[in-house]
């Protein structure tokens, strides 16, 4: 997919893994509820941002990561995201996340997300939140400001 006029261009979803990136947060000090609260701190968004650099910095412009987002939970099994060897289930992914897609591309700051989740007992419940979309370039559009 193209942003604006531009040639394509590479996205993430990121889904942070809560162990480790809970322990970073904790050894600096940095207090959070869930994973929902864990991924939206700014700190975390920051700290991905760079670790997407050091990645960029080995890849040719074309492969780079251009923008990401960290996913507010965790793909899972139960909701059909995975499967349950935690293989992703792609073609899912991509129709449950099309809005998200389709701000990645469409150079938007946030996106709003509703989807209804699946606890591990079957209960299930809508989550509802507006997820930050982070520029890895200082030149891109709908660059927010740190």
């Amino acid at each position: 997919m193209a942003f604006g006029d531009q040639r394509p261009m590479v996205a993430a979803m990121i889904a942070v893994d809560m162990q480790t990136v809970g322990t970073w947060a904790e050894k600096r000090g940095l207090a959070y509820t869930s994973f929902m609260d864990l991924s939206r701190k700014p700190e975390v968004a920051a700290m991905i941002g760079a670790e997407i650099g050091k990645a960029n910095a080995t890849l040719p412009d074309v492969q780079q990561v251009k923008r990401f987002l960290l996913l507010n939970k965790e793909l899972e099994a139960d909701d059909a995201e995975m499967t349950r060897t935690r293989k992703v289930r792609r073609r899912f992914v991509a129709e449950k996340y099309a809005n998200v897609i389709e701000a990645f591309y469409g150079g938007k700051a946030e996106v709003a997300v509703s989807m209804e989740i699946t606890f591990e007992d079957g209960r299930k419940s809508m989550l509802n939140s507006t997820i930050a979309i982070h520029d890895t370039t200082a030149d891109a559009p709908g660059r927010r400001a740190a």
